[in-house]
């Protein structure tokens, strides 16, 4: 089988593809309305665990693991979306 007939390349590309596409709708939001739309990978944390009140409150005021609040809230989750999906497309590629 080919690297490209895997669900993993297809779940790679379209991780990556978001990255690029997140990066281009800030760009687009900047152009228009002149104000740059930050959205870092804590945003994104804080989204998907919205419903479990202790991960709010952390992403809100962390007591513990502060450091890696700060790394969270300081990355671009453009970035982490790029690296991830093209690490994925790596594996799918090597994938026998």
């Amino acid at each position: 089988m080919r690297h490209y007939e895997s669900g993993h390349w297809l779940t790679g590309m379209f991780i990556f593809l978001c990255g690029w596409g997140i990066i281009l709708y800030q760009i687009y939001r900047f152009l228009r309305y002149g104000l740059w739309w930050s959205l870092s990978f804590l945003d994104f944390v804080g989204a998907v665990y919205n419903k479990k009140q202790s991960m709010q409150d952390w992403v809100a005021s962390p007591e513990t693991w502060q450091g890696l609040h700060y790394v969270f809230s300081v990355t671009p989750l453009s970035l982490v979306a790029i690296v991830v999906g093209y690490l994925i497309l790596l594996m799918a590629h090597f994938d026998p």
